[in-house]
């Protein structure tokens, strides 16, 4: 067909073992069991191990069909007209959202410090922060993303790459985000 740059995977492996033998068993879960219904495992269960796998908190409803296609959202499917990697985190105490938010600003946060020491402590505190956002920025780590996109001449804003964050802790139990 075009030109275009395609990543096959495939969720069968073949090993070959010491005595030269071909085996072939799947990967990556697959196959995803047949639901009639999405069900939700208690968090001990699937948290235990079966056949050194863990078990997943969660089984999509899934036709037979659908037993070699990953988790995905229909209505998400539908509505961003792309595909869609999303998955349900059951956690309620925020530290994957704090892993993420340090993890993702830790090349930013190295320099802040050294950054700050350079400003000039003359300024009042309104200029020295504006200094310091200045410097920020003409500095600053860039990521691998927005490289490409910037020598692509890709525009930086409107792209699809996009995290949102739904929180679907009941609604007494929902965690405010700053």
């Amino acid at each position: 067909m075009g030109g275009g740059i395609f990543d096959r995977r495939t969720c069968n492996c073949r090993d070959i073992d010491r005595y030269d033998r071909v085996n072939s068993h799947l990967r990556f879960g697959f196959l995803r069991p047949v639901q009639l219904e999405t069900t939700l495992n208690e968090v001990r269960r699937a948290n235990r191990r079966k056949n050194g796998r863990v078990e997943k908190l969660y089984y999509l409803r899934r036709s037979s069909k659908e037993r070699f296609i990953n988790d995905y959202n229909g209505l998400l499917l539908y509505i961003w007209r792309s595909n869609v990697d999303v998955q349900f985190i059951g956690e309620i105490t925020m530290v994957i959202n704090r892993y993420i938010t340090k993890y993702t600003t830790k090349g930013e946060k190295a320099r802040t410090a050294e950054l700050w020491n350079a400003v000039n402590k003359s300024k009042s505190s309104h200029g020295q922060l504006l200094s310091l956002a200045l410097r920020l920025f003409r500095s600053r780590e860039v990521g691998h993303y927005e490289a490409c996109d910037k020598v692509s001449g890709h525009p930086l804003h409107k792209s699809n790459v996009k995290i949102d964050f739904l929180n679907t802790n009941k609604k007494g139990m929902r965690q405010r985000r700053l």
